[in-house]
């Protein structure tokens, strides 16, 4: 028997098929990093947003002022009650920086819902710009992307 009559893969085929699966993987990994990005910044608003409710039905339901405590600079916001109960404590991720606000560092909410302040927030999320407003009276607020 010689050595042409076996059958199987030469060293060159085989390489040119790894080649082709690395670099077809890669494209992959970095086509998932803008959906990545997208989902941890969608995560963030919703987990804004769901702690504000929070700490509004809170003080509504329990008839007694909360507190929201932005930490400007150190990365965190907080949920307080009036008797010093902390209900929450979120740090901020890595990939969130909050522009501090001297305005809107504490921002309490009354038994009726109501804000005692008025004004926007901003954060940086990989590089876009989220927007929280509290509006004057009713106790309403919205963030924007």
């Amino acid at each position: 028997m010689s050595l042409s009559s076996e059958k199987g893969f030469s060293i060159i085929e085989t390489l040119i098929v790894l080649t082709m699966t690395t670099i077809l993987l890669s494209v992959t990994i970095f086509s998932f990093q803008p959906l990545q990005r997208s989902l941890q910044k969608k995560t963030f608003i919703s987990q804004l947003q769901a702690d504000l409710y929070y700490l509004q039905s809170f003080a509504i339901n329990q008839q007694q002022t909360s507190i929201l405590e932005f930490g400007n600079g150190n990365g965190y916001y907080r949920g307080i009650s009036i008797r010093g109960e902390l209900l929450f404590y979120r740090k901020l991720p890595e990939y969130v920086t909050q522009i501090q606000n001297e305005h809107l560092f504490r921002v309490i909410i009354n038994p009726n819902g109501n804000t005692d302040r008025f004004g926007d927030i901003y954060f940086i999320v990989h590089g876009d710009v989220i927007k929280l407003r509290f509006h004057i009276g009713q106790g309403r607020f919205y963030v924007y992307e």
